[in-house]
């Protein structure tokens, strides 16, 4: 007994058992129900209920053998593991905890388990399982802030052992403007400044080119380029974010509506007053916003737009000025 209590307290002696393979009810723990050596509360053959291999170990020698057997009831779970480590702040994330005794049965009685989330400052969050089984269990753990909780598997008294889950802040590119040599990359989730020596895995890089950091703030790198390109990438400590040639519908986007048509052409016009004495379609009637010059203002002439006047991701005013004021 005293051997035993080196990991376990009295009260979870009894109700500790794994889900043994020739008993015909695989997929439960059964108690009194699982094969002998499996567990505390288990049995060496199915055709006989009543037989307590396991209860002798403890039970079958003097002053103990009429003990009682206290905290009988729920199995206690073990936690194995879990299918993300790393979870993104302020998303709801979807999880696969892995283990054993995730559900039991006592005396005709199932018990099931929760999911219980614990934050650095002790507060708890209870989460309903979408799915269980013995030895899985499915869940969504609500948006969290940024650290490190403990996530444990609860059956009405009892607790698992815990498994960390780091909560780390999402990194998210929001404007990127590029001049006199000095590229600005605005956002959130960027983390501190990274030390010397992890450039190859913490930096800013503009079309694959990792740049010089002139400044790194949580919120802002500022990076020296010799020219401005079409894609920039930050990958910080706690993810990457990209912004430009894959990420950004901005491209001729004049009406800033994230697509480009022919609203797009007529706000051109409007912010660039094309007219009859300007018209480069040489004909005798207005194209103003026909920069393709077929005779009608459409998504063609956004493209052609975009090839005649080379408007870049990076250089695009949509995300930084109000609609309609696109100074180019």
């Amino acid at each position: 007994m005293r051997w035993c209590e080196n990991c376990h307290g009295y009260e979870s002696l009894h109700n500790i058992q794994a889900d043994s393979p020739n008993t015909g009810n695989i997929g439960s723990i059964v108690v009194g129900g699982e094969d002998a050596y499996w567990g505390h509360v288990g049995r060496d053959n199915p055709a006989n209920p009543n037989n307590d291999s396991d209860c002798w170990g403890c039970h079958g020698f003097p002053p103990i053998s009429m003990a009682s057997a206290p905290g009988t009831g729920p199995i206690v779970p073990s936690l194995a593991g879990s299918s993300a480590s790393t979870i993104t702040a302020g998303a709801e994330t979807a999880i696969t905890l892995t283990g054993m005794a995730f559900t039991n049965i006592t005396l005709g009685t199932q018990f099931t388990s929760s999911v219980e989330v614990t934050a650095a400052d002790g507060s708890t969050i209870i989460v309903t399982p979408d799915a269980i089984s013995v030895d899985s269990l499915m869940a969504t753990i609500p948006a969290l802030s940024a650290g490190l909780y403990e996530v444990r598997i609860i059956k009405d008294t009892v607790k698992s052992n815990p498994v960390t889950i780091n909560c780390v802040p999402k990194v998210e590119i929001t404007s990127v403007t590029c001049e006199a040599g000095v590229l600005t990359v605005t956002g959130s989730g960027f983390g501190d400044q990274p030390p010397a020596g992890a450039e190859e895995f913490i930096n800013c890089k503009l079309d694959g080119v990792s740049l010089e950091i002139v400044s790194w703030s949580d919120t802002q790198i500022v990076a020296a380029t010799a020219e401005c390109g079409e894609a920039v990438t930050v990958n910080a400590l706690y993810g990457s974010a990209s912004y430009g040639a894959a990420a950004s519908p901005c491209a001729a986007n004049f009406d800033s509506d994230e697509d480009v048509d022919g609203s797009d052409a007529s706000t051109f016009k409007g912010d660039f007053g094309r007219s009859g004495m300007l018209n480069p379609c040489i004909s005798s009637s207005l194209c103003d916003g026909d920069f393709n010059c077929d005779g009608d203002v459409d998504g063609s002439d956004a493209s052609g737009l975009k090839a005649q006047f080379g408007r870049g991701r990076l250089n695009s005013p949509c995300a930084a000025v109000p609609p309609g004021i696109c100074n180019y």
